[in-house]
């Protein structure tokens, strides 16, 4: 028996730059995983720099950046508002980094929050720059 291929959309999961609390984001893949999105976990501390050339080579519908503090500092909320692709903050700091980047925020149940961000996922568009 072969192992089950995923074809839905592709999810990169992150944590904001100085965060390092990814079981929650863990938990949010693995349901994201069972509505059929493949996903791509990057882990804790990733930089906004990275997140945004990643975000540039993959063919990622969405992002989720999981953050508990809003401690990024400007040039990192500029160069996380560049990225083209949506961009939805989970964590104790959604609604305030939401804010700042100006983007949407995913609720504090990690169910409900799954089906909506696997829900944006399949219809989501790249913007152009």
């Amino acid at each position: 028996m072969s192992p089950r291929t995923r074809s839905g959309p592709l999810v990169t999961l992150a944590c904001a730059p100085r965060d390092s609390w990814s079981t929650g984001l863990l938990q949010l893949g693995f349901a994201l995983a069972e509505r059929d999105c493949r996903v791509a976990y990057l882990g804790p501390r990733v930089s906004a720099a990275a997140l945004s050339a990643i975000a540039e080579r993959t063919s990622s519908a969405l992002i989720v950046l999981s953050a508990e503090a809003h401690d990024l500092t400007r040039r990192e909320c500029v160069q996380l508002r560049l990225i083209r692709c949506p961009l939805v903050v989970v964590g104790a700091a959604r609604e305030e980094l939401a804010r700042a980047l100006r983007v949407s925020a995913a609720g504090p149940d990690p169910v409900r929050a799954a089906a909506d961000i696997a829900r944006t996922a399949r219809t989501a568009r790249v913007s152009p720059r």
